[in-house]
């Protein structure tokens, strides 16, 4: 629970620290804290017995950009933890986003694109599977805020994760 609080100081004492070194530089973070559900119900011909997973991640996102007033630098770092609700079993899904950009537009929204590198699993259900995640995440508005992310992922080194 501790994790959480440490990288939000970090992240406000080095955007503090950027902005007074140079007034042109602007920059901004979002950290989201979701609950997720993955089912999954897998049939592997018409005889065969179906198995069902059911995941539960709890997951905090942490992203963040600085650069000049309408375009800047993104990073972001993805931590999720939970598990299988059937083999009581661990879950995971981590992304580090090192190289990314962002778009600012309208005082306080922006537009930010990120290519990751990650890795997810749960014991007994799922393969461990390295990740090459692309996200895109948004925020328009002042008082009332739209928020949205999309994101797609290459899995690599996970056998029984094809589909």
């Amino acid at each position: 629970m501790r994790a959480p609080h440490v990288i939000v100081g970090l992240a406000l004492v080095i955007g503090t620290h950027a902005a007074s070194a140079q007034p042109d530089v602007a920059g901004g973070a979002q950290l989201h804290y979701e609950l997720e559900g993955f089912h999954d119900i897998e049939q592997h011909d018409a005889m065969s017995v179906p198995s069902v997973r059911n995941i539960v991640l709890a997951s905090a996102r942490l992203h963040g950009y600085i650069g000049s007033k309408t375009i800047g630098f993104h990073m972001g770092l993805d931590l999720g933890a939970g598990g299988t609700i059937d083999g009581g079993g661990f879950a995971y899904d981590v992304s580090l986003f090192p190289v990314g950009v962002a778009f600012r537009f309208a005082e306080t929204s922006f537009l930010t694109f990120g290519a990751g590198v990650g890795a997810s699993g749960a014991t007994g259900v799922m393969d461990d599977a390295a990740t090459l995640p692309l996200e895109a995440r948004f925020e328009i508005g002042r008082g009332i805020r739209v928020l949205g992310r999309a994101r797609a992922t290459f899995l690599a080194a996970a056998d029984n994760r094809q589909d």
